[in-house]
Formats: structure tokens, sequence, C-alpha cells
């Protein structure tokens, strides 16, 4: 079903190239967390609530930081057993959390039949070196520990799978929407352990958070979570969709520093410490660049996945991890544009979409000679947003990245085609066709 040098190249021959490639991924990618640093600006002040639970200071920190404890605890607790700072135990717990997460994805593909190099050609990207980078923040940490779930579920490991589950609840909130995806995939097949294992650890995790979290703080609109999380959805697919910022007296931000149409809210539509409101200018490229990021950050994986699932071609058994592994991360990566303003990395959360269903898809395809121009067609895709970081003009980048993911879009669009109708062609006739070789009716 795959070209022969794929099959050649397929991992299952042994452990030796299984766990040297993801070593070495781990390794290039740990190099830049000491070479780039971790991205500045707004970010700064994030990595500072992450700092401040390491050094046991989490009850000065706000929600929803706060809840994220896992992670930043674990630097904490490194630092104080090589008795280095807080500042240094990230990168160190950022070098193990790559090396685990490659380890974890190659593992991961060799249960499920993947070729690991085509995996690399998925996991390879930006993305990945971004969070590699971002050493303070949870996200790869958050990454390692679902490869790791995805990992038991894979295995039969249901009790293990709910323990990292909980544990990843601990690292990110959303890590909810992942529970209850697993247990509607179980329940869906009538398997009521593993049904009830995922809700179970679902509910636990924010019963734990409630124990382990002593921060007084809200957050900083002085919110409940309810509001504080549909105005959040709110604001960000307002400003990423639409170029619209709306400011407020308790999160003085505007894009361009400038804010105009500021009005006092009367004292029955106040909420929380929200007193004010007013409105940034547009940001008319914003939306562009919301777009330049859902088509490049995982390559035309998207477009893969949806031309499978138009032409039918999706086979009807899915092994547990796999199937769980889509439909979260088409759900992540669909919510991520409206869960904050740092595209990238929310959007970056649906992985387990673009990193294991859809390399096991891809390798399940009859694509004959169009898999390696559709390989080259992902790699330029997937690295169009960094190489147009050469450019200096914002604008210049958003429209080069827009143009190269159209062309590519195109182009695999095409191969894919093509692949289907020669598919098509090979395959033999069935017997009610014209061609059919059956006796003739009486």
């Amino acid at each position: 079903m795959i070209a022969p040098v794929f099959a050649r190249m397929d991992p299952r021959r042994g452990w030796v190239p299984l766990l040297l490639l993801p070593a070495a991924i781990g390794l290039l990618w740990s190099f830049s967390i000491l070479v780039v640093g971790y991205p500045t600006g707004q970010l700064v002040s994030d990595s500072a609530h992450y700092i401040a639970i390491a050094n046991g200071l989490g009850e000065t920190v706000p929600r929803p930081f706060s809840n994220r404890v896992l992670h930043a605890s674990i630097a904490g607790w490194i630092a104080g057993v090589i008795d280095i700072p807080v500042e240094q135990a990230f990168p160190v717990l950022a070098i193990v959390t790559i090396v685990s997460f490659a380890m974890g994805l190659a593992v991961l593909s060799r249960n499920s039949g993947t070729p690991l190099w085509l995996v690399s050609m998925f996991a390879l990207s930006p993305w990945l070196a971004g969070a590699s980078a971002a050493a303070f923040l949870p996200d790869l940490f958050h990454a390692a520990l679902v490869a790791a779930f995805l990992l038991a579920l894979s295995a039969q490991q249901t009790a293990l799978g709910s323990a990292l589950l909980v544990a990843a609840g601990l690292t990110r909130e959303h890590t909810l929407l992942l529970g209850l995806v697993a247990a509607g995939w179980f329940a869906l097949h009538g398997r009521s352990w593993p049904t009830a294992a995922m809700l179970i650890a679902a509910v636990a995790t924010p019963l734990l958070l409630n124990a382990l979290v002593s921060s007084p703080f809200a957050n900083v609109h002085e919110l409940n979570s309810s509001l504080y999380l549909t105005l959040k959805l709110a604001h960000s697919g307002l400003r990423n969709f639409f170029g619209l910022t709306v400011w407020s007296n308790t999160f003085d931000f505007c894009p361009d520093q400038s804010v105009s149409h500021i009005v006092p809210l009367p004292p029955w539509l106040r909420l929380g410490s929200i007193d004010r409101v007013g409105l940034c200018a547009i940001d008319w490229w914003r939306p562009f660049e919301t777009l330049g990021v859902l088509l490049t950050i995982f390559g035309v994986a998207p477009l893969l996945m949806i031309h499978v699932w138009r032409s039918g071609t999706l086979p009807r058994k899915l092994p547990d991890a796999v199937a769980i592994a889509g439909i979260y991360g088409v759900f992540a990566f669909a919510l991520g544009p409206f869960a904050g303003t740092y595209l990238s990395r929310l959007i970056g959360y649906g992985w387990p979409a673009f990193l294991v269903f859809g390399p096991w898809l891809l390798c399940r395809q009859h694509l004959g000679r169009n898999a390696l121009p559709l390989v080259g067609v992902q790699l330029a895709v997937l690295w169009a947003p960094a190489l147009s970081m050469l450019l200096a003009q914002r604008e210049l980048r958003i429209l080069t990245v827009l143009s190269v993911a159209l062309i590519g879009y195109a182009g695999a669009a095409a191969l894919l085609g093509r692949a289907q109708m020669a598919a098509f062609r090979s395959s033999p006739p069935s017997p009610d066709s014209s061609g059919s070789t059956g006796p003739a009716p009486p």
C-alpha cells in the first residue's frame, strides 16, 4: 500500500533504529533550547508564573496558571535535588522531556505499525522546536504526558492511562477534553471499564487541583471560571479571526499600543474587576496570519485527513490510541485560535491528530510513486513560516506563507487525486461491473 522505499524503512524490523532516531531528534531539539532560549514578549510574563510555582510561591499566582502545577513543581524539585536555580532547572527538565516525547512517539508508531521515518517527517517541525525552546512553559511536558497516555492505551493499560490522564490534567486544564474524547470512544464501543476509568480521571483532576492549589486569586479579572473561559474564547476568537482586540482596565494591552472608544461600564454590567472596556485598532492582517498558521503548522496533514474522510478510504477498524489521538487532535486544533493569542502554541496542542493519526493514515493509502513528491510538498509547507522569518516586513511574511501554503495544498490535492485514480484503475473489477466474467443471465 505504501511505496517500496517506505516498506524497507519500516522500524518494526528492530529496536535499534527505533531508539536511535528519536534519541537524535531529542538531542537536536534539546540543543535548540540552549541556542535559541525561550520566546520573549508576552510569554515572559507567563513564564514568571511558572517560575513562582517552582519557587514554592504558588499562592501568589492567579488562575489558570496556578492550576498548571505539575510541570513547575517538578522543575522546583530538580532545582532542589541538584542544587541549581529554578531558571536552570526548567531547561534541564525540557531536555529530558523532549527525549521522552520522541521515544514515546517512536514506540507508539511501532505499536500502530507506522514507519518511524514517516512520523519524523511530520514531527521534525518548527512547532516542536518552539515547544522545546519554551522551556518555562508546560506545553512540551504536556505533550510527553499525552504521548505516554496514548502509549498506555495502545498497550491496553487502562489504569496506567487514567493515571497519566490525571497527571496531564495537573499540567494543562484542557486535558479534560482528552478525557471526555477517550471516554466517549470507549462508550461508543461498549467497553464499560475503560469508559469509567477515563471519566473518573477526568472528574478526579479538578478535585485534586482544589486540594493542591491554594491560590486565592481566581484570575486577573476576578471572574468565576466558567465566565472567564467564555469571555476568553470570545476575546481570542474576535482577535484571531477578525482582527478585533477588546481592551479592558484589567488587561491593559493592545497589539499596536493604541486603544480607542473606552467606555465605562454601568454598575449593573460590571464583571468582576472589569469596569471599563475599549477597542484596539483593527489588525487587518491578523485573520490572514491565523489562516497561515492553521495551514502550515502541520504541513498538508489537514488536507490528507479531509481527503481520506471524503474518499471513504478511512479504515473501519481503528486502534484505540490512533482513533483517540485523531479525534482529540482535531478538536484541539480547531479550538486553538479561541484559546489565546499565541497561535502556534495553542493550535499545536492538536499534534496527536497530525503526528499519530495522520502518518497512520498516510502509510495505508495507495500512493505509489506519488508518495515521495507528497513528502516534499509536506516539508515545504511545514517549514515555510520559519523560512519566512528572513523577511523583514510582517505583511510580506504573511503573504509568502499563504502563497506557499496554497500552492502546496493545490499540489498535494493533485497528488492525492492522481494516487486515488491510479488505485481505482488498478483495483480488480467487481462481479457486478460491466466486465463481469460470470455466467450470462438466462
